[in-house]
């Protein structure tokens, strides 16, 4: 085999042996050493602005029911901690508003609370970068997720009936001990996504 031959054979044997031995060392890692990837920094508190997109109804499968244009305003009211969150749908400002307060509950534990100004109050927790309220209204349980990535903030709305459709129970080492697990049924989804247009 001459120099060169020896040379590609080299090559190939390393290349061939490389991602054993990267798969090696990450073995050898401690789990407790391996970090999510950083978020940029974000908070209720840092989400004031005027932001402008359109909220997405979706139906059966990936069916879009309607669209509509939306406007929000977050602003700092005088009350300490609180923050005015205005909705304007289709550029109605007169009919098609949600005017709610965003109270701080305690930041540091990410714990908020939407009040309605309707007499309803919804609790909130910020966790990995959302905002986050679980609710139920009559026979629907509402989850509702708002979370701000650079110049964009998303807002979905999974909506599902309370009374599940299928119990089961599992058995063996992934079977979460035989502890019945229910499945229950989505019923809508609303998305808005929308622009930061100003602070």
């Amino acid at each position: 085999m001459t120099p060169s031959c020896h040379t590609i054979v080299g090559l190939v044997v390393a290349l061939l042996l490389m991602p054993l031995s990267v798969v090696a060392q990450s073995a050898a890692v401690p789990s407790t050493a391996v970090q999510p990837p950083r978020m940029a920094p974000s908070s209720p508190e840092a989400w004031t602005g005027t932001w402008r997109g359109v909220l997405t109804t979706y139906g059966a499968v990936d069916s879009v029911k309607f669209t509509v244009p939306v406007t929000l305003t977050i602003s700092r009211l005088p009350e300490p901690g609180a923050f005015r969150w205005r909705h304007v749908y289709a550029n109605d400002s007169t009919r098609n508003v949600k005017d709610y307060v965003l109270r701080t509950i305690d930041a540091a534990a990410g714990r908020y609370a939407t009040d309605e100004n309707n007499g309803i109050v919804l609790d909130e927790q910020f966790v990995g970068g959302m905002l986050v309220s679980v609710f139920q209204v009559g026979e629907q349980v509402i989850e509702n997720r708002t979370e701000v990535r650079g110049d964009t903030l998303v807002q979905d709305l999974l909506a599902w009936r309370r009374t599940a459709v299928r119990e089961t129970r599992g058995t063996g080492p992934n079977g979460e001990q035989g502890a019945p697990v229910s499945s229950f049924r989505v019923t809508s989804r609303q998305r808005s996504v929308l622009v930061r247009a100003g602070r």
